[in-house]
């Protein structure tokens, strides 16, 4: 997911990049290349974020294992953290904030077209 994440994030560049070059294949009408600009933007952009979760997530848990490894912590706090099953535990979480930032992003996209 992580490499469509990547993807997402060129082809946002990309867009940015060209800019107001797409006006003519709107025949003219800059209101209509404005808003599936941002229709586009917004599409690319939460949908980059929302892959790149569960890969966010198991690379902050892997951190904060690391780090509780080597301070060489015994509290209890300390053993939960380090449960093996924390990792798989905390991209299942990843999975469900991709979910729900994939809705949010197509809500805030028909939003956006819908304004004038």
């Amino acid at each position: 997911m992580l490499k469509l994440s990547a993807i997402f994030f060129v082809l946002l560049i990309a867009l940015g990049v060209v800019g107001e070059t797409i006006h003519p294949f709107y025949g003219g009408d800059r209101e209509l290349a404005a808003r599936v600009s941002k229709v586009s933007f917004v599409l690319l952009g939460g949908i980059a974020f929302a892959f790149a979760q569960p890969a966010i997530w198991g690379w902050f848990i892997q951190a904060v294992q690391n780090a509780i490894q080597r301070s060489g912590t015994k509290s209890r706090m300390a053993q939960t953290i380090m449960r093996p099953g924390l990792k798989s535990t905390a991209r299942s979480a990843g999975l469900g904030l991709c979910c729900f930032f994939l809705i949010m992003t197509a809500v805030l996209a028909f939003q956006l077209w819908l304004q004038r």
